[in-house]
């Protein structure tokens, strides 16, 4: 099913949702994951906190949706494994920001749609669990600007200097 813009009747339709709702949280676990080494990896450890955090969230929020797939009775797709999208291998921190920037952005209107539908259904918990994934993500989504606001003003090697000595004082 379609993600954005489709069309949804029922607690069926709701389960889809979830279920792409899911799919895309076990990505962000990984790639929050992903990023956090290598940001720890490179010395910045301040920002691989913040995406080792973000994954804490994410993986808690796969939780939630799975206990709530089950409990309408549903067992992801079609009962067998998501398939998740590839990672993104980032070659420095700029990318790495970028590429989280990006992901948080395309998942919103879902999570717009994914409300609607909820709502729509009379499914009052998956619509909250929804508008929590919902808040959670548009809270990053402005701290991901912030930090890309920035690095362009500042530069990326003074950004990168900041993060580096923020690290140190704490």
């Amino acid at each position: 099913m379609p993600f954005r813009g489709a069309v949804v009747i029922g607690i069926d339709g709701v389960i889809d949702y979830l279920a792409e709702v899911l799919k895309r949280q076990m990505r962000a676990v990984n790639q929050y994951s992903l990023d956090a080494e290598n940001l720890a990896g490179w010395s910045y450890g301040e920002l691989g906190e913040r995406s080792r955090r973000q994954a804490s969230t994410r993986s808690r929020q796969t939780g939630a949706l799975s206990k709530r797939i089950l409990a309408l009775g549903g067992l992801g797709v079609d009962g067998e494994a998501l398939p998740l999208p590839p990672l993104a291998v980032n070659k420095g921190p700029r990318e790495m920001l970028d590429g989280q920037l990006g992901n948080e952005r395309a998942a919103l209107p879902g999570l717009h749609d994914a409300i609607n539908a909820a709502r729509d259904a009379g499914d009052g918990l998956s619509r909250e669990l929804f508008e929590t994934i919902l808040a959670e993500g548009e809270d990053q989504v402005d701290w991901l600007e912030v930090q890309v606001f920035m690095i362009r003003e500042l530069g990326i090697e003074n950004y990168l200097a900041a993060q580096a000595g923020a690290q140190g004082r704490g």
